[in-house]
């Protein structure tokens, strides 16, 4: 909850809208394979526990799978597409005519 606060917040502080702010906290309170990596690193070295060790890769788990549905629950229905943000297309998409400048 400390990332996504500080990373949200920082976002909200420069200028960013309230829902690109949140989007960033989300993703990076992500863990995933890094943290994993890290995790293994310390249990091989003896400076966690493996109850430690449990708990830390759940929550780098959950908090990673949680990443998806939450971006999609704060980009739904605001014409916006969940996976990065862009504006949605309906129907083909169809290359713009350059008009050219010399008459």
């Amino acid at each position: 909850m400390g990332k996504f606060a500080g990373a949200a917040g920082a976002a909200k502080l420069t200028g960013e809208p309230l829902r690109e702010s949140m989007t960033l906290g989300i993703l990076l309170n992500t863990r995933g394979l890094t943290e994993l990596i890290i995790l293994n690193v310390g249990l091989g070295l003896g400076v966690l526990d493996t109850r430690l060790f449990s708990v830390m890769v759940a929550m780098a788990v959950i908090t990673t799978l949680m990443a998806g549905p939450l971006l999609q629950r704060i980009q739904h229905g605001h014409g916006k597409s969940p996976d990065i943000g862009l504006p949605r297309r309906s129907g083909p998409i169809v290359p713009r005519r350059r008009h050219s400048s010399t008459r």
